[in-house]
């Protein structure tokens, strides 16, 4: 496992040099690193085909989640040998360490990292390399800030927004209206009555713009009512499926505990959540790289009118919007599985 010192964009070539000649190409690579900027150590995992010279960051949500969850068995089997896939956990998340947590938490420093984890891809790779970001809920605000910045998109060849959370006065309108309109049909149907009633009482009760701590409660409601909703078939999907991936990756379990129960991280929740919520949809237009955008049906996190919100905004000459009717938040996940990867797979073939 090799560390590497990112002080600063100027000194990543001297602090990796000496490293290189055990950096992986090959269709079957493994290699695990840490990028550390401002004394925060965040791994980096690169699995799959380097040889292809393509790879897909998976850019997890949160903030404080992490990337092992998303190398499932499918990833494993129908990515990774066609290119590589970049999991990085990001600062305060995952298992990421050191002290770098302090004033370091506001966005701009999510995308300082960001903006950092492509130089140290493209120097231990080569320049040449075709570099895809797929920003799933909270990565899907961190993605589009990234590519909002000055000229950062053009370091990628394509951008995939799950589920994500870019617009939050958007989000939680849209989310109120789409559990009160869902509420009403579980009610007149008699399905988990009670539930859905105290989850229509609250979103009667709001007004917009929502503080934090209603943000909150809202993400709280909208989490429940995806369990509560049949249309959803992530089943197969459990807790166990988790455990194994931590298992296989051998992810420290302490440092995962830590950052999930890591006070600072609130800093970032309360930057992008806090007075109403922050927006990036007035800089969309910005955007004109190659888009595809990936939404469960039935997500209540992050609604569907994120997604019709983004490819009306952007001004890409390629965007395809997909709808995944047996998904909730997650359709890399469940029944969606399959239809969900081969999305991915297709876009990232097609503008490498």
């Amino acid at each position: 496992m090799k560390h590497f010192l990112f002080l600063t964009l100027a000194l990543s070539l001297v602090a990796v040099s000496c490293q290189k000649e055990e950096i992986s190409i090959s269709e079957n690579a493994a290699d695990r690193f840490f990028l550390r900027s401002d004394n925060a150590s965040m791994p980096v995992r690169v699995y799959g085909n380097t040889a292809s010279k393509t790879f897909l960051i998976i850019v997890h949500g949160g903030p404080g989640g992490d990337d092992v969850v998303y190398r499932n068995d499918y990833v494993i089997q129908n990515l990774e040998p066609k290119f590589a896939v970049v999991y990085w956990d990001q600062r305060n998340s995952g298992a990421s360490q050191g002290g770098g947590n302090g004033d370091f938490n506001a966005v701009a420093d999510f995308v300082s990292d960001f903006e950092k984890l492509i130089v140290l891809l493209k120097y231990r790779y080569g320049n040449d390399i075709s570099l895809f970001a797929n920003g799933h809920s909270w990565g899907g605000f961190l993605t589009p800030a990234f590519l909002t910045k000055g000229n950062n998109q053009f370091s990628l060849k394509g951008w995939i927004q799950t589920d994500g959370a870019h617009n939050i006065p958007l989000l939680n309108e849209a989310a109120i209206k789409k559990l009160s309109e869902k509420a009403a049909v579980e009610i007149q149907a008699n399905r988990h009555v009670d539930d859905w009633k105290e989850i229509k009482a609250y979103c009667d009760g709001l007004s917009l713009p929502l503080s934090l701590e209603e943000t909150l409660k809202l993400n709280r409601y909208a989490g429940q009512a995806e369990g509560l909703t049949e249309e959803i078939s992530d089943s197969k999907y459990e807790a166990k499926d988790i455990v194994g991936q931590y298992q296989r990756e051998h992810t420290p379990i302490l440092p995962l505990l830590m950052s999930s129960l890591n006070p600072v991280i609130y800093s970032v929740i309360e930057e992008i959540f806090g007075e109403g919520g922050a927006e990036l949809s007035s800089n969309l237009n910005t955007i004109v790289i190659p888009t595809l955008i990936l939404f469960g049906a039935h997500d209540y996190i992050c609604p569907p009118a994120l997604a019709d919100d983004v490819e009306l905004r952007i001004s890409s000459v390629y965007k395809r919007k997909v709808l995944f009717e047996h998904s909730g938040h997650s359709p890399m996940n469940g029944a969606d599985e399959k239809a969900y990867w081969d999305e991915v797979i297709a876009f990232v073939q097609r503008f490498k």
